[in-house]
């Protein structure tokens, strides 16, 4: 069986497969995950799949690795990752 980690937004359930090594996170068009929000920054975070690390681009209300403010943060299943005031769980 051919298993792939992803994202389930806790508000929608609506699920974000990680298809590439690296995701890029945020309200731009050519992110690869686009979260079209207003509190969403541009360039938000990225995920590096591989290595199971989600980083914060700089942006401005932040990216969150159950509750405490990251920079860059190693992550284990059943995670919760808020970007600005959406937040997903992850799933290995």
């Amino acid at each position: 069986m051919n298993h792939q980690s992803y994202f389930e937004c806790m508000e929608t359930k609506e699920r974000f497969y990680l298809k590439e090594d690296m995701i890029k996170i945020g309200r731009a068009q050519d992110n690869h995950w686009i979260i079209a929000v207003p509190s969403i920054s541009s360039y938000h975070a990225c995920f590096v799949a591989s290595q199971r690390k989600v980083m914060d681009l700089g942006s401005l209300n932040g990216t969150y690795v159950n509750d405490v403010k990251i920079e860059e943060c190693l992550l284990q299943e059943g995670d919760r990752v808020r970007f600005a005031m959406n937040t997903f769980i992850y799933h290995e």
